[in-house]
């Protein structure tokens, strides 16, 4: 028996809404885009323990499909180091085609790259990054965790 043919118990069967009728997973404050995953880790584990929600991917193709299917975030951080070039033209299909449009931006990088062109940017950060800093940066961008 399949789990479509399985009843749930008193309850009958029960079936997802269709999509339009599904609600955005909008509990989710951070949407982190990077490619190094030492890096991503470091700053899920501190937003995490600042009450944050991290959902994390490793490209903004990802982040896109992502927000696509309804984690609409509060902020998107974008780690650009080392993003390659077909990463920087997704961080602006991000915004453009209206999955992220509602969110906040923040930039991460070493060299201070700027954001891709057409891109809203809301906020950036040199690395090295402080604890604080990143967190007093999420704060300010997305509420309190």
């Amino acid at each position: 028996m399949s789990d479509e043919e399985r009843p749930s118990g008193i309850l009958g069967r029960i079936t997802p809404p269709p999509p339009e009728q599904r609600v955005p997973a909008s509990s989710v404050d951070v949407l982190l885009v990077h490619v190094d995953p030492r890096f991503g880790a470091k700053v899920t584990a501190l937003l995490r323990k600042n009450a944050y929600t991290v959902v994390e991917v490793a490209s903004a193709a990802e982040a896109l499909e992502t927000a696509q299917g309804g984690c609409v975030p509060r902020l998107v951080v974008l780690d650009l180091d080392d993003a390659s070039r077909a990463d920087l033209a997704a961080f602006s299909g991000l915004q453009r085609d209206g999955a992220c449009g509602g969110s906040a931006f923040l930039t991460l990088s070493r060299t201070g790259g700027e954001a891709p062109p057409g891109f809203r940017l809301d906020g950036s950060l040199l690395k090295p990054i402080e604890a604080a800093e990143l967190v007093e940066a999420v704060r300010r961008l997305c509420g309190p965790g």
